[in-house]
């Protein structure tokens, strides 16, 4: 027999708005999912809440609007999200039931859990992974468990309600968030700052010993006024900026230069998942106070994808000079010789490990630089 479906209520209550109770139903609901085994009630790994994902929308300002109003409660295999949403008209404790889709295409699946919860038992939810007939044999049992507590369906064939529009909600936040950020920018006398990628305009006496500068800083917060010292130096306003890919791939091509600035618990670090645990995140994502967590020095030529920008982006060398005697222009026997024996080989890089950092060096496999010549140094917060 499978296993249970994983059920995390704690993490579902956690992911509502503070002003938005869990429903009782949902409550009920999820002591009956714990008691069904995987596949028997639709496709869905787990019953549980996490903070609505800031790529929903790639606004900060949005994003937590809209975690006023949004809530998690079930995961889907592609990644996929339900959520309750409490739209315009909805009643505090009647929240709709929506779909954050891992592709982007979001909407409306019924106007309150109970009709959802119907449509489930029937295997019309509209979600596929759900209404699957092969994994489908707990839903009568649904049915029943639901008519116990008094949910049935209309009588005869009532019309379908109207469904609220979650796609226009979302651009409708998105465009508030941006108004408001506008207004707030007159007020002070200012224009709107528009966020460009590339925003640095350091000189060249502030670049020659940036990256030996920069290193000790690492997994510090940008709210650390050596850390946003640095980025100010830079040219770059980092928490003024509230595009979530800008920060993540920060770049200054014309210097061989990028940095990740992202959540101390974003990644696969368990370090840092327990050193950053959800009680913190809320205070830490009011105040953007994202970690310094990648620095990426380039060879001249190097060209990559970078998600600020939205296209590929090619490198100028690092003018400046690298710990450790370590020079662009290195092979990887004077890497070795200079950083000892790496952690770890493999055919197009080499890596240095501690418990905390990780260094990687690059090297081309010919299709842009020279075959086996360093493309880029990267040093990483594990």
């Amino acid at each position: 027999m499978s296993a249970p479906y994983h059920v995390d209520l704690d993490s579902i209550v956690a992911s509502l708005p503070k002003d938005m109770p869990l429903p009782p139903l949902l409550r009920a609901f999820a002591g009956f999912v714990a008691e069904s085994a995987h596949g028997t009630l639709g496709w869905f790994d787990a019953l549980q809440g996490e903070p609505i994902d800031e790529n929903l929308v790639g606004d900060d300002d949005a994003t937590q609007l809209m975690r006023e109003r949004l809530g998690l409660f079930l995961k889907l295999p592609d990644g996929s999200q339900l959520a309750l949403w409490r739209y315009d008209e909805a009643p505090v404790d009647a929240p709709a039931v929506v779909l954050l889709e891992s592709e982007g295409q979001h909407k409306t699946l019924a106007l309150t859990l109970e009709a959802f919860l119907l449509a489930w038992s029937n295997g019309k939810t509209g979600v596929s992974d759900l209404d699957d007939d092969e994994a489908g044999a707990r839903r009568q049992a649904l049915g029943e468990w639901l008519v116990a507590r008094g949910v049935e369906g209309p009588p005869g064939k009532a019309p379908k309600p109207k469904l609220p529009s979650l796609s226009a909600w979302l651009k409708a936040t998105l465009k508030a968030a941006t108004a408001a950020r506008a207004k707030a920018a007159k007020g002070k006398g200012a224009r709107p700052r528009r966020v460009k990628p590339t925003l640095g305009t350091p000189t060249a006496a502030s670049v020659a010993d940036l990256v030996p500068r920069a290193l000790p800083l690492l997994e510090r917060l940008i709210t650390d006024p050596d850390v946003n010292a640095l980025f100010a130096e830079l040219g770059f306003d980092v928490l003024g900026i509230n595009k979530p890919d800008v920060l993540r791939n920060l770049v200054l091509p014309e210097l061989g230069l990028e940095f990740e600035l992202d959540w101390p618990w974003g990644g696969r670090s368990e370090r840092l998942e327990a050193a950053y645990p959800r009680a913190v995140r809320p205070e830490l994502e009011r105040d953007r106070a994202r970690m310094f967590k990648t620095l990426q020095v380039a060879a001249a030529g190097y060209r990559s994808w970078n998600n600020g920008t939205g296209g590929y982006v090619t490198f100028e060398a690092y003018p400046g000079t690298l710990p450790d005697g370590v020079l662009l222009t290195d092979d990887r026997e004077a890497l070795i010789a200079k950083l000892g024996a790496p952690s770890r080989t493999m055919d197009t890089a080499l890596y240095w490990e501690t418990t905390t950092r990780r260094l990687l060096a690059s090297f081309s496999d010919g299709k842009v630089l020279p075959k086996d010549t360093i493309e880029r140094l990267v040093w990483i917060v594990i």
